[in-house]
């Protein structure tokens, strides 16, 4: 993928014919080349057109910018478990609609639409984390264009229509119904029936959140205090 082109040289050879000679930078940030030589002048000055000199992210889709770009951004700068929480967010309620659009070609309106479809069904949490990746990802995009390249500007997250539930802990007699599930044994292979029997009553005794409980490591387990550190 061309994140960046950074210059781009048309010639005539010896042989009479027009050459140009297009640099960029990779998403690994590598610099490349592209070459291309016609014999028509016009059809290669058509070509250089494509590739105009410091021009960011060309021609690319949402998902194609995600994946190659932001997320290497996101693997910086958040913690384990926002990462996966946000890479979910995305998967589920981005990539589906607007996913293989490309992200020059989006609109406010279609971007405001969506929001609203979300307030309609989705609790506030889920809409906020939707409308801050989406701002983030396009003030990433537009850096280095015009600020009206970014359609996010000037569109407010909306009050999500789902009313907040009360959380409700678990009785002590459910809990205990739900462990002895967990803990049942297979009598064909006298192992346990559930593979990920530890890792809910884990989550269950410390409200630990799954994305929590999935960025865990061994490092973050001290058996001599008995103590487990989260990355929230």
């Amino acid at each position: 993928m061309i994140v960046k082109v950074r210059s781009h040289t048309v010639y005539q050879q010896k042989d009479g014919k027009y050459k140009c000679e297009v640099w960029y930078i990779n998403e690994n940030g590598e610099t490349k080349r592209i070459t291309r030589t016609d014999p028509s002048k016009t059809a290669i000055n058509q070509f250089a057109k494509d590739y105009p000199n410091e021009e960011y992210y060309p021609v690319c889709t949402l998902n194609e910018f995600f994946e190659e770009v932001y997320k290497r951004i996101l693997m910086d700068s958040a913690k384990n478990a926002n990462y996966l929480k946000l890479v979910s967010i995305y998967n589920s309620q981005i990539r589906p609609v607007f996913g293989d659009r490309r992200m020059k070609s989006l609109k406010k309106s279609e971007l405001i639409s969506l929001f609203e479809n979300m307030a309609e069904k989705i609790c506030q949490g889920v809409v906020d984390d939707c409308y801050r990746l989406l701002e983030r990802m396009f003030a990433c995009y537009s850096e280095h264009k015009k600020p009206t390249d970014n359609p996010m500007r000037f569109i407010d997250c909306p009050e999500s229509k789902i009313e907040k539930k009360a959380k409700r802990g678990y009785t002590p007699e459910e809990l205990e119904k739900i462990f002895a599930v967990e803990d049942s044994i297979n009598p064909e292979t006298t192992r346990p029936k559930y593979m990920h029997g530890n890792a809910v009553k884990l989550m269950l005794l410390t409200d630990m959140k799954i994305g929590e409980a999935l960025a865990l490591t061994w490092a973050d387990v001290d058996f001599k205090n008995n103590t487990i550190t989260v990355k929230s």
